[in-house]
């Protein structure tokens, strides 16, 4: 099996409440405080900032698709800029490829797509930890080709 990624490797960690991070304040001659600075990002124990626009507790969503048509692109996700992450994997027990497009079906072409073979899985994160938010469109050399889509 193999884990196809945009970018490089992707290191998960287990889940750390998030804090705010430490603000500079102004205090006047009697100890009130006159100014403070307003947060700028949240971080974990770490220290290592956290989106402000993503939960920081999100449930997977798993869904199974058989691809209809051979060599016919079926969108599977669609955009979106909330995306923390989704996996796609090919559960064909057979020779069959699944290619996976990052757009919409419509524009989608064999030749601009990766290939999955039978078990292999496509990260729509990426080793920079960033995370693909384009509409996701899949196809397969086979029709009635089983397709694992999970995502966050």
């Amino acid at each position: 099996m193999r884990l196809l990624m945009i970018a490089a490797a992707c290191v998960l960690t287990g889940a750390a409440p998030a804090q705010q991070a430490q603000l500079p304040q102004i205090r006047s001659a009697d100890g009130k405080v006159v100014l403070r600075a307003q947060p700028t990002q949240t971080v974990d124990e770490t220290g290592s900032a956290i989106d402000p626009r993503a939960p920081l507790n999100s449930r997977s969503t798993s869904t199974s698709v058989t691809i209809a048509t051979a060599d016919t692109f079926q969108s599977v996700l669609p955009a979106n800029e909330r995306r923390l992450g989704c996996l796609i994997q090919n559960k064909s027990t057979g020779a069959a490829i699944v290619r996976v497009y990052l757009g919409a079906p419509a524009a989608a072409a064999s030749g601009r797509s990766m290939d999955l073979d039978a078990g292999d899985i496509f990260s729509c994160a990426t080793g920079s930890g960033m995370v693909v938010t384009d509409e996701v469109s899949v196809a397969s050399s086979e029709a009635g080709t089983p397709v694992v889509v999970v995502s966050q």
